[in-house]
């Protein structure tokens, strides 16, 4: 018999107990006061009740493990984990629209913060260190990641509009260092994304901190792009210049990122 049997059982024995022990006495509170002898039964059986129909923390915490549902969220958040760090590994060096699988990526690690936010919401064993971070830091990430993502689109436009114009062998050095820019602003990317949701397996500030030495490094390079373009008598696109502010607005923004106050 478990708790919620007892509880269910405790209702009952109370109206019972009290209709056979005060039976003449609860007769006479009840003619004068009707309402409050109903209102108090109903009151304690529906406490007794409720407290029967609920699972405990401790109890829903036994069914997860004793279902094997707490084994398969493990399993699943693992699997999830495993599949965008294999795609993040290669999305960035590809050539033909590497922007699918940063989607793919960005959707991978969505489904990883909302099962994590399953898992505690169902009282789902955690064995390991989780972070959170500060609701306001989270807010002022997601609009650095939206600046990021807008980088990322502008750059692959520039490099749309720019290819007639460097199409000459002697050219490949300007998309050398288009390629390492993509990088930096991808591997960034990545780092920023890891940081979805509200319990991390691993200290905030370490992503963060790479994410800015990335965009550190794409501003050098957005600079040097910007020198080998004005080297052969072209101007950088308007796309390339709002990009190059995209970049600086993210950079400057993680800078006022506070993080101090992630607990674990």
């Amino acid at each position: 018999m478990n708790r919620r049997h007892v509880w269910a059982l405790g209702g009952t024995a109370v109206v019972l107990v009290t209709a056979i022990i005060a039976a003449t006495n609860l007769r006479e509170i009840y003619l004068s006061q009707k309402d409050f002898v109903i209102g108090s039964l109903l009151s304690l059986a529906g406490f007794c009740f409720g407290k029967a129909v609920n699972r405990t923390a401790e109890e829903r915490a036994q069914w997860l493990q004793e279902s094997g549902a707490s084994d398969d969220l493990s399993k699943l958040e693992s699997n999830i984990h495993s599949t965008a760090e294999r795609l993040s590994e290669f999305y960035w060096r590809l050539d033909d629209r590497p922007d699918l699988l940063r989607v793919a990526v960005d959707d991978l690690n969505k489904a990883t913060a909302y099962l994590s936010s399953l898992r505690h919401e169902l009282g789902a064993t955690v064995n390991r260190q989780e972070w959170q971070i500060p609701a306001t830091a989270q807010v002022s990430l997601d609009r650095i990641r939206r600046d990021l993502h807008e980088a990322i689109n502008r750059l692959n436009r520039t490099r749309e509009r720019l290819g007639p114009d460097l199409a000459a062998p002697e050219h490949q050095t300007v998309w050398d260092v288009f390629d390492v820019l993509a990088t930096d602003l991808l591997k960034a990317n990545r780092n920023l994304d890891a940081t979805r949701g509200a319990h991390l397996p691993f200290p905030p500030n370490i992503q963060v901190e790479n994410a800015a030495n990335y965009l550190n490094a794409a501003s050098e390079r957005a600079d040097e792009l910007s020198a080998l373009l004005s080297a052969r008598g072209l101007e950088p696109p308007e796309t390339f210049r709002i990009m190059c502010r995209d970049l600086r607005g993210a950079i400057d923004g993680l800078r006022t990122v506070d993080l101090a106050a992630a607990t674990r």
